[in-house]
């Protein structure tokens, strides 16, 4: 799918003089209603297992449809007041049947991380979750909250959270083959929770419900009405990184693929709010220097003197070591004006100057990036544990997660730093994650170019007897643990972390499993619907009523 962004922009510049006209009391006047739905429910003296199980499914509708950020205060009410009446119950009747409805214990299991036996209890005598046979409308929901709630696993629920996902997976393929509800079960399976940007998941659902009845027909259209604004919004936002770009004459680097959208993509599909505008921007153009030193040092034709110039202008951060070289000497101006820039609207904020923090963290990205290149360059193979500290700094996690972080809009302190320093296990694990997610999708590709040493091949060469698909599927599985450690780190940090940071790790761990879930779709159009998503996502409005 072709986007016309002559035509998509005059659409939008029509949205955005309807829009702003009514936007402002649209939006009041819809949280208002749904406000005071949720109060009801919070006013009740009582509640029913339905009327629990119906609110609870409300807040999971809000929060897919990432719109919980006018409703937060009302959300902790009801999750606290539904963990109170699990605390209150016994899960099983007597005739072996569950007590409450199956979407109330998930969804309390996934917000408050309740005791294993939640999902133990469900499991029948034969140690199947057949409670949850996909029979009926109600239970292809039920099935959809098992898988993802099977998602949310930390290592030592490994076992029982594998059953449930191994089940789930079972059951939504059958109903794939059976063509029932096409749209929802296919998007679930095509997209897990480490592949998934929210922004996604929330166009989906509202053409999938849309109009809707009662408080939901209200929540889709509160959602409608934000992902059409911030999407406008983000438009701009891309045309402002571009014109950053034409600025320095990066298009004149023929080495260099412009891959604005899918930067900005990487950042906007998880942290959407108008308010994070400039930080998305200032995160876009350093995934966009990344990009091309990445591009500059995987050229063929790049010799051995030109990567040490390169790197001894980096390390020693004089551009006069890269006379006479106007193309690395145009990347470096670049990349030394883009840093300060960040760093002078940074210290608005922070009150104090981090540019010599963020070019210390380029320089370590860069010198990693380069030792890579040298590699290819002298034909050198490495083993595994030497490729991966070294790899692990090339998907350039620290200088997207910690510098774009310092325009947040909240106050970083050194203590905050120190406990996301380079050595922290919150980011090591996002660094495996995206570099193996990377190692799958490219390693092929990079074979043909000469690049001897990636997670792949460096794994099969100390293992001599396995296949390439067992390897892939070892890998996969790190992946898979490295989420779980990840997802335990966040948990465990909630308190000592900074939200920005945190949100940042997971928008980069989550764009590197969307952009590289089946092939390099960062690079390539090889994932015909990522390629759709994209386009969708950047340049097609929810216009429709």
């Amino acid at each position: 799918m072709k986007a016309n962004k002559e035509i998509y922009e005059q659409v939008f510049d029509q949205m955005e003089m309807e829009m702003e006209m009514v936007v402002d009391d649209r939006e009041i006047l819809l949280v208002d209603e749904i406000r005071k739905g949720l109060e009801l429910f919070l006013s009740a003296e009582r509640l029913s297992t339905e009327e629990l199980t119906e609110i609870l499914t409300i807040v999971d509708l809000i929060e897919r449809l990432e719109i919980h950020r006018h409703f937060d205060h009302q959300i902790e009410s009801i999750l606290a007041s539904a963990y109170r009446f699990k605390k209150k119950k016994s899960y099983i009747k007597e005739d072996n049947s569950p007590l409450v409805d199956f979407e109330e214990e998930l969804q309390v299991a996934v917000k408050e991380r309740v005791e294993l036996d939640v999902l133990e209890t469900l499991k029948d005598p034969v140690e199947e979750f057949t409670y949850f046979l996909a029979e009926s409308s109600d239970k292809v929901l039920a099935i959809l909250d098992l898988y993802r709630c099977s998602q949310i696993a930390f290592p030592f629920e490994a076992k029982i959270m594998s059953e449930a996902k191994e089940f789930a997976q079972k059951q939504l393929h059958r109903l794939l083959l059976e063509q029932h509800h096409l749209l929802q079960v296919e998007f679930t399976l095509d997209y897990p929770r480490k592949n998934l940007l929210p922004r996604f998941q929330s166009r989906n659902i509202v053409r999938q419900l849309w109009p809707g009845e009662g408080i939901v027909k209200t929540c889709l259209q509160l959602a409608k009405l934000d992902i059409d604004m911030t999407q406008k919004l983000h438009y701009e936002e891309i045309k402002e990184v571009k014109r950053w770009w034409m600025k320095h004459g990066l298009e004149n680097l023929e080495f260099a693929r412009e891959r604005i959208s899918k930067c900005h993509l990487s950042i906007s599909g998880f942290i959407h709010e108008p308010k994070y505008s400039k930080m998305r921007i200032a995160h876009t153009k350093l995934a966009v220097l990344a990009t091309i030193i990445d591009d500059f040092v995987d050229q063929p034709s790049l010799s051995i003197d030109g990567l040490q110039r390169f790197s001894q202008a980096t390390q020693r951060w004089d551009p006069s070591l890269l006379d006479g070289l106007p193309d690395p000497r145009r990347l470096f101006f670049c990349l030394e004006t883009t840093i300060k820039e960040v760093a002078e609207e940074s210290s608005k904020e922070q009150e104090y100057d981090p540019y010599p923090f963020f070019k210390a963290l380029w320089q370590d990205h860069i010198a990693g990036a380069v030792q890579e290149a040298s590699w290819r360059l002298k034909h050198q193979i490495v083993k595994f544990d030497d490729y991966i500290p070294v790899a692990t700094k090339t998907v350039y996690v620290d200088v997207l997660v910690l510098a774009p972080a310092f325009l947040y809009g909240e106050p970083l302190t050194e203590a905050d730093l120190h406990h996301v320093s380079e050595n922290t296990q919150l980011l090591y694990h996002t660094r495996v994650i995206g570099r193996l997610f990377n190692d799958l999708a490219t390693f092929k590709r990079e074979e043909t170019h000469g690049e001897m040493n990636s997670g792949v091949s460096c794994y099969m060469r100390e293992n001599p007897n396995i296949t390439l698909e067992e390897t892939m599927t070892h890998l996969q599985n790190v992946i898979e643990a490295e989420v779980q450690e990840l997802e335990l780190e966040l948990f465990q940090t909630r308190s000592t972390v900074p939200e920005s940071f945190r949100r940042l790790v997971v928008s980069f761990a989550r764009s590197m499993g969307f952009f590289y879930r089946k092939a390099d779709s960062y690079s390539n159009s090889f994932d015909k619907k990522n390629d759709t998503l994209v386009d969708d996502y950047v340049y097609y409005p929810l216009i429709s009523s």
